[in-house]
């Protein structure tokens, strides 16, 4: 039984490939665009987890702010709110992780 206790607990770890699968499905209808104006497709993976600190969840890497306003958000805020997942996880709008600037 001491050993069990022993373990250290395993928290979640966050990986952008399936966040970077979704964005790859959604550019393709357009969602990104200045001038798409259909419903714009959540980034929820249906992995629902927050991360450690709790500032996003592990699979959309949305934070509880973003995941709450999301129902309610327009096309820019929807938007706007992908955009901020995506640069939480490194990646571009293309689903392609960013390039540090040299």
């Amino acid at each position: 039984m001491t050993e069990q206790m022993d373990k250290p607990v395993e928290l979640p770890v966050a990986s952008p490939a399936p966040l970077a699968a979704r964005t790859k499905q959604v550019r393709v209808t357009g969602a990104f665009g200045a001038d798409y104006s259909d419903v714009v497709p959540s980034p929820c993976v249906s992995l629902c987890k927050m991360n450690a600190d709790r500032s996003h969840c592990i699979g959309c890497y949305r934070s509880i702010d973003e995941i709450r306003a999301w129902s309610k958000a327009d096309t820019a805020e929807r938007q706007q709110i992908w955009l901020q997942a995506l640069g939480r996880a490194g990646l571009g709008s293309n689903g392609r992780p960013l390039v540090p600037a040299a």
